[in-house]
C-alpha cells in the first residue's frame, strides 16, 4: 500500500521517512526541527494521523532518536497532533508509541511531557 508523499521528506537538516506493516505506521524523524521546517513538521504529522486514521491502524511509532532538536513552536505542532488523535472515539483510533534517545538531553523532559496530553493513547519509550 502506497503512503502519502508528504511522509517522506528529504532535506539538508530535516528529514523523515515511514513504513507501514498490518496495523502499524513508523514514522522516523531526522534532523533539526528548527523554525525553517516546521511547516514541513506539521504536513508530516497531519499526513501520520490521515493515514493511521485511512488505515485503520491500531499504532503509529514515532521514532525520535535521531531527531537533535526540536523548538517550542514544534512541540506545538506535536500537541496538536496528540490532541486530534485523542479526539478520536474510544475504541477507534490507534496508540502512539514515542521512541526517545537517551544521547539526546532535550528528549527526556520533552517527550514525556508531551505524553501528558493523551495519558491513555501514549507512550515514551527510550530506545536502546
Amino acid at each position: 500500500m502506497t503512503l502519502r508523499a508528504e511522509l517522506a521528506v528529504q532535506e539538508p537538516n530535516f528529514r523523515t521517512a515511514a513504513r507501514h506493516d498490518s496495523d502499524r505506521l513508523e514514522v522516523s524523524v531526522e534532523g533539526e526541527a528548527s523554525l525553517d521546517y516546521l511547516e514541513t513538521l506539521s504536513r508530516v504529522l497531519d499526513a501520520t494521523h490521515e493515514e493511521a486514521i485511512r488505515l485503520n491502524l491500531k499504532e503509529v511509532v514515532m521514532n525520535l532518536t535521531q531527531l537533535e532538536f526540536l523548538n517550542s513552536s514544534g512541540v506545538k505542532h506535536f500537541v496538536k497532533w496528540l490532541k486530534r488523535a485523542a479526539a478520536v472515539g474510544e475504541g477507534q483510533g490507534y496508540r502512539i508509541r514515542i521512541l526517545s534517545s537517551p544521547l539526546v538531553p532535550w528528549q527526556r523532559r520533552g517527550l514525556e511531557a508531551l505524553r501528558c496530553f493523551a495519558p491513555q493513547r501514549v507512550t515514551v519509550e527510550t530506545a536502546n
